[in-house]
């Protein structure tokens, strides 16, 4: 294959990465209602790309189903928000333990790159860098497992960490919550330099469950 070249994206991706997007990015609200009318208003693709996108979307679990009434996004009471934290970190703990031991150096210089790029997130009140940055965080741990069932894993579940993110998450006016959530980035960080994986494992837990509950507080995510 020539070097810098691309298979041509297609419709049916667009139309995925377009919609993902929108709820992604808040413009499509936790629940709401997805109509082809109003995805062939919003995008421009014709139905059948839109029929495709919302059934592969629906396998990712953003999008769900319902008989009668078509599909809507996704939304989670406390019960499915706790299962899904659970299984986030088991998915997690692993990806890390495996990274940790395939390489700890350059896992810690990875980790420390990304707390610098929260501080500075923080510093210059964007938001949507901090959230990207939090991203790339927690998504190196997979990276540098190896390990592509992690990987595919955690692919599968990212558009619901990151909606769940945005629409529930931290804004700069919670200033406070951005610097809790970073100091937990950086006790990770500290434990994997110190070359101690269990204290990192603990942090980790401890980092998800105040992620989780942070949530349930806010009430935004209960059907």
């Amino acid at each position: 294959m020539l070097e810098g070249f691309k298979r041509p994206v297609s419709l049916v991706e667009a139309t995925m990465d377009g919609i993902r997007r929108s709820i992604i990015n808040g413009d499509l609200s936790l629940g709401q209602q997805l109509t082809e009318s109003y995805l062939q208003k919003s995008f421009g693709f014709s139905k059948t790309p839109i029929r495709e996108a919302l059934a592969q979307l629906k396998a990712e679990g953003i999008v769900v189903a319902e008989v009668n009434k078509g599909f809507r996004v996704f939304k989670m009471d406390e019960k499915e928000l706790s299962e899904f934290c659970e299984y986030r970190l088991a998915l997690e703990s692993q990806a890390l333990r495996s990274a940790y031991n395939n390489n700890k150096l350059e896992l810690a210089r990875v980790l420390k790159d990304f707390v610098n790029g929260f501080k500075k997130s923080i510093k210059e009140n964007d938001l949507v860098k901090y959230n990207l940055t939090d991203t790339k965080f927690h998504k190196s741990f997979f990276i540098l497992s190896s390990n592509r069932y992690l990987i595919k894993n955690y692919e599968n579940i990212n558009s619901i960490i990151e909606t769940i993110r945005t629409h529930t998450g931290p804004g700069i006016v919670d200033n406070y919550k951005l610097i809790d959530a970073l100091n937990g980035h950086i006790s990770i960080c500290k434990h994997i330099k110190a070359k101690n994986l269990n204290l990192a494992l603990e942090e980790l837990d401890k980092h998800i469950n105040s992620w989780h509950d942070d949530r349930i507080t806010k009430s935004l995510l209960i059907s």
